[in-house]
């Protein structure tokens, strides 16, 4: 009879054994399922497959995709893979099988997808270099078993391609592969355009951007112009150093436009250049002329001096017209004889009104005939639509950024903001004579209205609302003028 010590070492052995047979028992993969997409079962379709599994033993999983029929346009060793039913495959009946390894034990699920009638759409486009639209030529052009070539302007067009996503691919000699992935729609023509990348056929545009004082000019664009004068992608800004880069630029026959935005201080003249590129890398320096947005000009026939300012494309005198070759007094009122007043003067020499300080501070009021010649050379009476369009640039604030910072009753005044810098300088009006001054501003245009009267504007102390106001053609009014 065996001694207690040996049955004990025994039991201890048999457990060891037992434990270790149970830790090497493997659990096979269990595939929950399988999704596929479009829900729409036609033949030629592409489909995507995921699924979903798990391990008990937390193996790492390997999966693999087959079928009986199609092909498989990726990976077939992932999660999820995408499937091309065949074309022919009107009324049959495809079985995919799914098959998950742990590295032990493999486990499969069949998924049967039974194929209805294709169902086609059209596809067309053009192939162009990298961020232009000049045209890639004899690139073909491949979707499915599909292919064509693309003519002298880009364009290429394949029909009855089915239905659902799909892979365009372009090629061509000195080109690297295009691949577009698109969505193919029932009875749609879809439009596509294909940006081709060659850097054979391309070259570098590099260069400095300065000004005619020979200082290079920082944050300037300079752009390709496309065919069709679009504006392409090609595009690059100046540093500081005034320097730029273009990479990627077709050879050939290219036109370029540097520009700026006007700063402050500034405006600068746009620049169009035709350009023969050639080599891979051309160098080009640009000059861009800029010019002061504000300053003083000479009127010729007094010498009198006026401040001026760019406002977008448009150019202001920044003070009221101050020419009085003649001067009325307050009760001369005509509306075809030409009459000028200065405020608060009630005779007819010119020097004595001149010597007055509201000719200093205001300037003149003209009645109708007398504006239409009042301007210098070079400058005219601004239209209705030309105020309008000054208005438009200085924004919803206009009034508060045109009105002066001092001089309006009642704290009235404005931020100037503009530069613009309206006077509280009234008019002349019948039968009250001169009115309004500090309290009101009121300028002429050269718009009639119906006949009967003028388009002015006309601001107030008491808000900042820039009035166009219909007025008669003998009442008295400042005058700003706009170079023509």
């Amino acid at each position: 009879m065996p001694s207690k010590g040996i049955i004990v070492r025994n039991l201890v052995l048999l457990a060891m054994v037992t434990s270790a047979l149970g830790c090497d028992r493997n659990h096979a993969p269990v595939i929950t399922g399988i999704s596929c997409t479009p829900d729409i079962r036609s033949a030629g379709t592409l489909f995507s497959l995921r699924t979903t599994a798990n391990d008990e033993d937390f193996d790492i999983l390997s999966y693999h995709w087959s079928s009986d029929g199609g092909t498989f346009a990726d990976s077939v060793n992932q999660w999820q893979t995408k499937w091309k039913s065949p074309v022919d495959g009107n009324g049959k009946t495809y079985n995919i099988r799914l098959t998950v390894s742990d590295g032990k034990t493999e486990s499969f699920l069949d998924y049967p997808v039974q194929l209805t009638e294709p169902v086609f759409g059209h596809v067309n486009g053009y192939a162009y270099f990298s961020n232009c639209t000049i045209p890639v030529a004899g690139a073909v052009i491949t979707v499915d078993n599909k292919n064509t070539t693309t003519d002298s302007t880009g364009f290429f067009e394949l029909r009855d391609i089915p239905i659902g996503s799909c892979s365009i691919q372009a090629t061509k000699e000195n080109f690297s592969p295009a691949n577009l992935t698109v969505t193919i729609m029932k009875a749609v023509n879809l439009k596509v355009r294909i940006p081709m990348l060659s850097v054979v056929l391309t070259g570098k545009l590099s260069g400095i951007v300065k000004g005619q004082d020979s200082l290079p000019i920082g944050g300037a664009t300079v752009t390709m112009i496309n065919p069709d004068n679009s504006e392409s992608n090609l595009t690059a800004v100046t540093n500081t150093a005034g320097f730029y880069r273009i990479w990627y630029l077709p050879l050939g026959q290219r036109k370029i436009i540097a520009r700026k935005a006007q700063t402050e201080e500034f405006g600068f003249e746009e620049v169009t250049l035709e350009l023969a590129i050639s080599v891979p890398d051309y160098s080009l320096d640009i000059e861009m002329k800029k010019f002061n947005l504000s300053g003083v000009f000479s009127d010729r026939r007094d010498n009198r001096l006026y401040g001026y300012k760019v406002y977008g494309t448009q150019t202001w005198m920044t003070e009221n017209l101050s020419y009085l070759p003649s001067v009325n007094p307050v009760k001369d009122v005509s509306d075809i004889v030409a009459y000028q007043y200065v405020y608060g003067y009630d005779g007819k020499d010119v020097d004595e009104a001149k010597a007055t300080l509201n000719y200093t501070s205001y300037g003149v009021l003209y009645n109708w005939t007398a504006s239409q010649k009042a301007c210098p050379p070079g400058w005219h009476l601004p239209s209705d639509m030309e105020w309008k369009i000054f208005e438009n640039y200085l924004g919803a604030d206009a009034g508060v950024r045109m009105k002066s910072t001092s001089g309006w009753f009642n704290h009235g005044n404005g931020n100037n903001l503009s530069g613009f810098n309206v006077l509280p300088a009234g008019s002349r009006d019948d039968p009250d004579g001169f009115q309004g001054l500090e309290h009101s501003a009121e300028f002429w245009s050269n718009t009639t209205f119906n006949g009967r009267g003028v388009w002015t504007r006309v601001l107030h102390y008491d808000n900042n609302v820039v009035n166009r106001l219909s007025n008669t053609f003998k009442s008295g009014s400042s005058i700003r003028c706009i170079k023509d």
